[in-house]
């Protein structure tokens, strides 16, 4: 009998066989034509019954956009530690000028204005002067910027705050990048430029008292307005009635707290204040033989110090300012920036009727560097005023407190 389950291996083998012969036999060109074009290579689907899995799409690079902080009410209240360096709220290391008296005490001038007599400014104006002298080559101020605060007009004047509103940088401070704001917009609140200041380290010791006192509300009332009679547009008095000295910490926190307030670069505040005082409070300026002009018990019998403090107030055109110019850091460059910024704002009438000199333009709104020369001669892009701004700026540019030693 038949044995088929041995049959077939023998049958398997020669069946084999004959398809290779088959095979063998065909020519090269009746290869079916997808081997030919390699599809052959295309993977298959997954036997596993799973997905086949493709290489992902690089992805795009995007760029975040900062985020507007300024125009946000802030919500973090600063902090600080009473009696520490950066000076507190509610403790007793904060004092008032009326103290002062006591612990201030006078250091030679660091520097000589190379022009005593056109060094008359630091305050308001002086109408009797011309502008003469070479026109020197100085890069004009931009009027414009991008504000990150909200671009609206304040029509109200912001009510003084009390003492015990005193405040300090922030422990969790986020960057600000301190901007150049636009005649118009509105100013970033005490609160938010605390909250945004940068703590630093003291670099000037002999500064510590004076960075810890702040005015008293009685003579921040007694602060003259900035009116016609001063050479002001109204308006600037809304300026005038938001200066509270009210913050302490230590030098370089005080000028950013400054810049942040009044809408101006902060390198800019930090420039000026080395070439006024090298950011002493105590440095005195503008010796003056005329008894009329000296602060209150300031006169030796034959001369006295007209300016004070670290951007060097001169007591003869804003005696209402004294004796907080000399004794309060705050004060003294919040005052002085408050004057600048009423001049950016185009809010110091007599400057209309000031000629610059060849080459620049007349007083308007939007001029930050025409105002900072303002400061020092009272005029208008004057010689005095152009010598200065070049001063300044190359101060700004060299950044000397970010070097070791400043």
């Amino acid at each position: 009998m038949l044995n088929y389950r041995r049959l077939r291996y023998f049958i398997a083998p020669i069946m084999m066989l004959l398809a290779v012969a088959l095979l063998a036999g065909c020519s090269a060109d009746q290869l079916p034509a997808q081997v030919d074009q390699g599809l052959a290579a295309v993977p298959s689907s997954p036997t596993d019954g799973s997905a086949t899995t493709l290489p992902e799409p690089p992805m795009a690079t995007t760029t975040d956009t900062p985020t507007d902080t300024a125009s946000a009410s802030p919500t973090d209240s600063p902090t600080g530690t009473p009696g520490d360096s950066t000076g507190d709220s509610t403790g007793d290391s904060t004092g008032d000028s009326t103290e002062a008296s006591s612990d201030w005490s006078a250091v030679s001038p660091s520097h000589t204005p190379s022009d005593s007599s056109s060094h008359k400014s630091h305050k308001s104006h002086d109408s009797s002067s011309t502008p003469t002298a070479i026109p020197t080559t100085i890069s004009k101020a931009t009027a414009t910027a991008t504000s990150t605060a909200t671009a609206k007009a304040t029509s109200t004047a912001t009510p003084a705050p009390t003492a015990s509103s005193t405040m300090t940088a922030s422990s969790t401070s986020s960057t600000y990048n301190f901007p150049l704001l636009p005649p118009g917009a509105t100013l970033p609140s005490e609160a938010f430029c605390a909250a945004h200041v940068q703590k630093t380290a003291e670099v000037r010791p002999a500064n510590q008292a004076a960075n810890q006192r702040v005015p008293t509300s009685a003579q921040l009332a007694g602060l003259s307005a900035w009116d016609a009679s001063g050479g002001f547009d109204p308006h600037a008095d809304q300026l005038r009635q938001q200066i509270t000295g009210h913050f302490t910490g230590t030098t370089d926190e005080i000028l950013q707290w400054v810049a942040c307030k009044w809408g101006v670069p902060v390198d800019v505040v930090r420039a000026e204040a080395v070439i006024e005082s090298n950011w002493q409070q105590a440095q005195l300026g503008d010796q003056s033989s005329t008894q009329s002009e000296c602060p209150p018990g300031t006169w030796d019998g034959n001369s006295c110090y007209q300016s004070y403090g670290i951007l060097q107030i001169m007591y003869q055109y804003n005696s209402s300012a004294w004796p907080m110019s000399r004794d309060d850091t705050a004060f003294s460059a919040e005052y002085t920036y408050g004057l600048i910024r009423a001049c950016y704002e185009g809010w110091v009438t007599y400057l209309n009727g000031i000629t610059p000199q060849s080459g620049y333009p007349s007083y308007k709104a939007g001029d930050l560097w025409g105002c900072i020369g303002r400061w020092y001669s009272g005029s208008w892009y004057d010689s005095g005023a152009l010598d200065y701004i070049s001063k300044v700026k190359a101060v700004e540019n060299s950044k000397p407190w970010n070097s070791s030693g400043f």
